[in-house]
């Protein structure tokens, strides 16, 4: 938490989706880490289906993937040549208007079941830019090696097994920081930012292709356009 939010009540919390939301040109980051292994998804939707079918819980799911990359050999630098080759980039704007939105006294989040050493290829400090990141993350060892991939609480969640899903997440930071959910916004792109912008008080599907999500959830503000500068700005016009 940054002191500028301690010291006095926020205006509110903006909260974001990362693969294919602050993170472009993918729709999951997990992808970039089995090709930096050179390997196809194959293992990793096998247990991806099964994780879906409630045979595993989320953590199963997570130690079964952490395997299998440590089998491959994985590394930064493996990631790095991997996000470098791929054509993710971050959203328009992404600095200045996440800035523009703390300037004004909101709290940013991250909730996502991405991982953080794609958007650490691409951001070198999430946190100096948001107060609170809730993401997949690796833990390396001094030699390079993976040592342990420690799993969200708040991922996409439809068996129900293990995690508490991105709206336990969005509550979770509007406690933590005393704000209402009225008071909060969640940014989304995909089907599983559905219940999560369902409770946020304002909803943006930040996608051009989401205009069939968007009319899932009532109320939402699409915007189709790569620039997040124009999510800020209807976030503080609001």
């Amino acid at each position: 938490m940054h002191d500028t939010q301690i010291n006095k009540r926020p205006a509110g919390v903006v909260a974001f989706d990362l693969d294919g939301t602050l993170i472009r040109g993918i729709r999951h980051s997990w992808s970039l880490l089995w090709k930096a292994i050179g390997t196809d998804r194959s293992e990793a939707i096998r247990y991806q289906k099964a994780f879906a079918a409630g045979e595993i819980d989320y953590k199963q799911w997570v130690r079964h993937d952490f395997e299998a990359l440590r089998r491959g050999g994985i590394t930064r630098e493996k990631i790095g040549d991997a996000v470098r080759g791929s054509h993710c980039t971050l959203a328009k704007n992404l600095t200045a208007a996440i800035g523009k939105l703390r300037s004004r006294g909101y709290v940013t989040a991250i909730i996502s079941g991405g991982v953080d050493a794609v958007l650490r290829c691409l951001l070198n400090s999430p946190e100096a830019l948001f107060d609170v990141v809730y993401i997949n993350r690796l833990v390396w060892g001094e030699d390079g090696q993976l040592r342990e991939i420690i799993p969200t609480e708040y991922d996409w969640d439809p068996a129900k097994k293990g995690v508490m899903g991105k709206c336990e997440g969005l509550r979770r930071i509007c406690r933590d920081f005393g704000v209402t959910l009225e008071d909060s916004v969640f940014v989304g792109n995909d089907e599983n930012d559905l219940m999560a912008m369902r409770i946020a008080g304002r909803k943006v599907c930040f996608s051009a292709q989401g205009e069939g999500l968007a009319k899932q959830v009532e109320n939402v503000h699409f915007e189709p356009r790569n620039d997040l500068m124009l999510v800020a700005d209807y976030v503080l016009g609001g």
